[in-house]
């Protein structure tokens, strides 16, 4: 049983690594939230909130595997090689195909006018979600572009208290 929970463990780790260190798999997990936060204004049947989570966990895991990829073929591959090249090219775009797939599902699956219409009338009804909504902007900004900088930082910090 610990070996299983370890191996949990280990794909967590795996999971925060790209978040840390990959700008892309921040903008994706940002796009998630707001996807899945604004997919409840829309009446979508189990069928389709199985597509768009489909979707979401297909990006997301094309993200990583690049990430893999990318760091593996650095290691090995110190010296410019046309084939490296190719395969980091490839898996980039790899996940360039699924998040442009993605965007058609969301074009797909958002294109009820009556749920955008529900979003306006939640926010306006409710002025505290809508300033809520904008701090949550300025954080998801800060996340995308600063996350790196900030784990260096409480690293850092965290090292000089030990």
């Amino acid at each position: 049983m610990r070996k299983f929970l370890r191996g949990f463990k280990f794909a967590f780790k795996g999971i925060l690594y790209c978040i840390k260190n990959e700008r892309n798999m921040r903008i994706h997990t940002v796009a998630m939230v707001y996807v899945l936060i604004f997919a409840r204004f829309f009446q979508f049947t189990r069928t389709e909130y199985a597509i768009l989570i489909i979707t979401i966990a297909m990006v997301l895991a094309a993200e990583a595997f690049n990430t893999s990829l990318e760091r593996i073929a650095n290691k090995f591959g110190m010296e410019y090689n046309k084939l490296i090249e190719a395969a980091k090219d490839t898996a980039a775009g790899a996940v360039l195909i699924l998040a442009i797939g993605a965007v058609g599902v969301a074009i797909a699956l958002f294109s009820d006018a009556k749920g955008y219409i529900n979003i306006y009338n939640y926010f306006m009804g409710n002025p505290i979600m809508l300033a809520i909504l904008a701090i949550s902007i300025i954080i998801a900004l800060i996340y995308i572009i600063f996350l790196p900088t900030i784990c260096r930082r409480f690293r850092k910090t965290k090292k000089d208290g030990d």
